[in-house]
């Protein structure tokens, strides 16, 4: 019989993709929320494209979810230092270029069916799970049912 690990040597978050929020969250500006221990924030740029990082500024700590999206970036409310969705700081005011340890973490994040989802790395080790056979994009989400 095989004698499973210890909990401890468990990984608190395994790597694999979490519901994140409504996709419709987006349409006020950046999304920031607790997701594997610690604030992420999610935004769409200009271009549509989806982004997931750290949500804590590498300048300050402030939280990027209070920030705005220009362009192809996310601005920070306190200082506007703006990161890329690679996770590097593109334009820092005051400074010449922007310091190198202005970096933050990336996550990979899909839109399916109104729903976002957070993979726990920058890039995900398998897609986004479906029914086997079925084209996600022929499926309509409906309403939840509250009663």
């Amino acid at each position: 019989m095989t004698v499973p690990p210890p909990r401890e040597a468990l990984a608190a978050f395994p790597l694999s993709w979490y519901p994140f929020a409504p996709a419709a969250d987006l349409l006020r500006g950046p999304v920031s929320r607790p997701l594997f221990g610690q604030p992420i924030v999610v935004f769409r740029t200009s271009t549509g494209r989806l982004a997931a990082l750290d949500a804590r500024c590498a300048h300050l700590s402030a939280d990027l979810g209070r920030g705005a999206v220009v362009g192809e970036c996310i601005r920070c409310p306190f200082h506007h230092w703006q990161y890329g969705t690679h996770g590097a700081c593109t334009s820092a005011p005051g400074n010449a270029a922007p310091p190198d340890f202005a970096r933050l973490r990336t996550f990979a994040v899909e839109e399916r069916h109104g729903w976002l989802y957070v993979f726990s790395a920058p890039d995900p080790l398998f897609p986004l799970p479906f029914f086997p056979d079925t084209d996600p994009a022929a499926m309509l989400a409906g309403r939840p049912l509250h009663y």
